[in-house]
C-alpha cells in the first residue's frame, strides 16, 4: 500500500511495496523482514529518507500538511507519527554554520541527509528564507567573485583564462545577469568573445545543483510565512532533475 503527501514531495509505503521511479525500482534496505516496514520516500529522487519501527499498517495516509502520518494496524492500534527524523528541527536557533552545514547537505546525494537538513531548515523559520534567498539568487553584477571570474576571461595566461571559463560554465544562470552586465562595459575584443560564448551556451540557462534548489523550494513551503513565500515567488523556475 502506498500514500503521496498533498504536495507530491513524499510517498509513504508498507506491507512490502517498492517504489518505481526512472524505469527503475527501489527495493527496501535492511533485512526482508523488514520488508513491511512503513517507509517514506524522497519523490524527487526516488530514495528512501526515514523508516518507522513497529508493526506492518494495514492502513496509512498523511496529514493534510504532510507532517504526520496516520496509520493502523492488524491487531488495531491506530497511530499517529511525524514525518520527520527524530531530532532533526533542533531547539535552539541555528548560527550561520549550522545553517551552512544543512545547505551544504541540502545537496547530498543520499536523499536521507538531505531530507533531515530541508526538515532542520524548515524548522529555523526566522532564519532560513532570506539565508535560502542569499544562496539561490542571481550572483549580482557587482559579486567581488564574480568580477574576478569575468576580468581572469581576459588574463594573459591561458590556464587561468580556462580555469575562469569552465567555472563559469558550471555556475549557469546563477550568473548570467552578471555575465550580461559585463557585456555591456567591456572593451576587450577577446573578453567580449568568451562573454557571449558563455551567454549563448545552453549551460547559460541552466542553474547548477537543480536537486538542491528544488529541495530549497520546499523548505520555504514548508515554512510558508510571508516572507518564505516572497523569497519563493521570486525564485526562476527550475527543471526537475531526469534520472540518467
Amino acid at each position: 500500500m502506498a500514500a503521496l503527501s498533498a504536495e507530491g514531495r513524499l510517498l509513504a509505503t508498507a506491507a512490502g511495496s517498492d517504489f518505481h521511479a526512472g524505469g527503475k525500482t527501489r527495493a527496501p534496505r535492511g533485512a526482508a523482514a523488514d520488508a513491511g516496514s512503513l517507509r517514506l520516500w524522497e519523490v524527487l529522487s526516488g530514495q528512501e529518507v526515514l523508516r518507522f519501527p513497529g508493526d506492518p499498517p494495514t492502513a496509512l495516509a498523511f496529514s493534510p500538511d504532510g507532517r504526520h502520518l496516520l496509520f493502523g494496524t492488524r491487531a488495531g492500534a491506530v497511530c499517529l507519527v511525524g514525518s520527520a527524523p527524530p531530532g532533526a528541527a533542533g531547539a535552539e536557533r541555528p548560527d550561520r554554520k549550522t545553517l551552512e552545514a544543512l545547505w551544504n547537505d541540502l545537496g547530498s546525494a543520499d536523499a536521507a541527509v538531505a531530507y533531515r537538513a530541508l526538515v532542520a531548515l524548515g524548522a529555523a523559520r526566522d532564519d532560513a528564507p532570506a539565508f535560502l534567498e542569499q544562496r539561490l539568487r542571481p550572483a549580482a553584477a557587482d559579486d567581488a567573485g564574480l568580477r574576478s571570474l569575468i576580468a581572469d576571461l581576459d588574463a594573459e595566461r591561458y590556464v587561468v583564462r580556462r580555469a575562469a571559463f569552465a567555472e563559469l560554465v558550471r555556475r549557469g544562470a546563477e550568473v548570467a545577469p552578471g555575465l550580461r552586465a559585463a557585456l555591456t562595459k567591456t572593451e576587450s575584443p577577446r573578453g567580449k568573445q568568451r562573454l557571449e560564448q558563455l551567454l549563448a551556451a545552453p549551460a547559460a540557462k541552466v542553474f547548477p545543483d537543480p536537486l538542491r534548489r528544488l529541495r530549497a523550494a520546499q523548505v520555504l513551503e514548508r515554512i510558508g510565512t510571508p516572507e518564505a513565500k516572497r523569497v519563493l515567488g521570486a525564485l526562476p523556475p527550475v527543471p526537475e532533475p531526469i534520472e540518467d
